[in-house]
């Protein structure tokens, strides 16, 4: 799925068995099993089915909306990773580990970014403020520097 073309027709194909199955969103059907699955090395693969999907998008916007149809699918990484620790397989266990620290990396917080960009704008809004005082402060310093003498 390196290929923009190649993501593309995974996307068409996970919406063709949306529809087929006439599943409420797509990836339902995938999720639910990863999420059911008795075997972990099922919820290993599909974790890196999802995460190369996620990788291979091409704007951050397709990125999110598909973080969102799969939110919307059920995907929890919490849910995921306690039935991953119930398996009793180590190795499965750090493969299964690793991608869901994949996940948590390119994850795109949406909610985190609109917390940061209000608190962003607010400093920006106190700064311009601050500066703005001290540019008033300095003209009238600059003001009343004028009128004295300078004795040598």
């Amino acid at each position: 799925m390196t290929s923009p073309n190649g993501h593309r027709q995974v996307v068409e194909a996970l919406a063709t068995l949306r529809l087929r199955f006439a599943e409420p969103v797509k990836c339902k059907f995938l999720v639910s099993m990863m999420l059911s699955h008795p075997h972990p090395s099922f919820q290993v693969w599909g974790l890196r089915f999802v995460n190369a999907l996620l990788a291979s998008t091409a704007t951050l916007r397709e990125r999110v909306y598909l973080q969102e149809e799969l939110t919307e699918a059920g995907f929890d990484p919490a849910a995921l990773k306690k039935v991953i620790e119930r398996s009793g397989s180590d190795h499965l266990q750090q493969l299964a580990g690793a991608e869901l620290g994949r996940w948590a990396e390119g994850y795109v917080d949406v909610t985190a970014f609109d917390r940061e960009l209000k608190g962003l704008k607010n400093s920006n809004t106190t700064l311009q403020e601050e500066l703005q005082k001290l540019r008033e402060a300095n003209m009238v310093r600059m003001t009343e520097g004028r009128g004295r003498v300078v004795k040598k």
